[in-house]
């Protein structure tokens, strides 16, 4: 059984093969490489130790090997190496009592705190156990600015002066955190 098909599909098919088949193959050689590397400005580098250093007929990775930063900023390096890290776990208020109770329970032994499936609900690894554990619960607390309820909470916000409370103050049963929008208001 015959269709008869449309001839321009043909033809298109024919002039493509034609063109490939009469094309000129064109040898394409490899550029050479640059031989002259770009130009750094040496005004671009912001340091003054280093643009001082800095030499032009050298490339950027020879001059940056061959600087010694320690020599270059002795007297800025500490004389000793601090040993808590400069930006310490935070914890919140969340976390906060899931770790009192992990360290209440186990100590100092984090492979216990990771292992404890009912306290560490988190499923916190051993190594952030041991991040964790050195939090200071007033810090976080005082950091994040919660206040528990109760009597408390009126004593603070009546010393407020930004803040106009009314004679009914009704007292969540949870800790709450007290924020100021920008018109001064909760």
């Amino acid at each position: 059984f015959f269709l008869p098909t449309c001839p321009c599909l043909h033809s298109a098919m024919a002039r493509s093969l034609r063109k490939r088949r009469n094309a000129k193959v064109v040898s394409v050689k490899p550029k050479e490489k640059k031989i002259q590397k770009k130009h750094f400005n040496v005004r671009q580098i912001q340091d003054p130790e280093l643009r001082k250093r800095f030499d032009i007929k050298k490339t950027l990775q020879e001059n940056l090997e061959a600087t010694d930063l320690k020599e270059m900023y002795y007297d800025r390096l500490p004389k000793k190496i601090p040993k808590k890290g400069a930006h310490p776990v935070k914890v919140n208020e969340d976390e906060a009592p899931i770790c009192k109770k992990l360290i209440a329970k186990h100590g100092d032994d984090y492979q216990k705190m990771h292992w404890d499936i009912k306290l560490n609900v988190q499923q916190w690894t051993a190594k952030q156990c041991e991040k964790k554990a050195g939090y200071d619960e007033p810090t976080a607390l005082a950091r994040k600015r919660v206040l528990t309820c109760g009597s408390a909470v009126l004593a603070f916000v009546q010393h407020l002066p930004w803040l106009r409370v009314p004679y009914v103050f009704s007292v969540p049963p949870f800790p709450m955190i007290i924020r100021r929008n920008a018109k001064g208001s909760l």
